[in-house]
């Protein structure tokens, strides 16, 4: 599992550039870009298997620099928010750097970067309520007309791991 930062992201990290691992891509990886909206640093980051997203606002440099520990509890609080288990999409706050490799997921963070970036903008972006965006981003198939929604490919998920037992 690796935390695939687009360079966006890395030049925002500030100071040196952080070592890249070159690692084989996994289902788990977690997809990061940058944003602005309202002139504020955000974030979207993207499980690679299922879709699932968050989205952060007024993101500082320390948390960027601390991306594993700050996406695992994002995670975990939509999760709570979804009433799934929060065990279902995990991230190691020690995961290793790469660099952003699936163009299709690319693609679909750029698409997502630039709804919330309207939605921000259309309301002051401190007066949107952010975990109810989030919410509704887990309803929208992102892959098209009829596609899995990400709240769908996080069911399968747990199904399957209730059937393995």
């Amino acid at each position: 599992m690796a935390i695939r930062c687009t360079q966006a992201v890395l030049k925002a990290m500030g100071g040196k550039a952080p070592a890249l691992a070159s690692l084989d891509p996994d289902p788990d990886d977690i997809y990061v870009t940058l944003f602005e909206a309202d002139r504020k640093k955000c974030i979207i980051a993207m499980h690679a298997q299922t879709l699932l997203a968050v989205t952060m606002r007024d993101v500082r440099t320390a948390q960027l620099r601390n991306l594993g520990a700050v996406l695992g509890s994002e995670f975990e609080r939509l999760l709570r928010d979804m009433v799934m288990p929060v065990d279902l999409v995990t991230v190691n706050p020690s995961a290793q750097l790469a660099g952003a490799h699936n163009r299709d997921l690319l693609a679909r963070l750029d698409e997502i970067a630039y709804t919330v970036a309207d939605r921000l903008a259309d309301g002051y972006a401190m007066d949107v309520d952010l975990a109810a965006l989030n919410l509704e981003m887990q309803e929208v198939g992102y892959l098209g007309p009829g596609a899995d929604t990400p709240r769908s490919r996080l069911t399968a998920r747990w199904e399957r791991r209730v059937m393995a037992g």
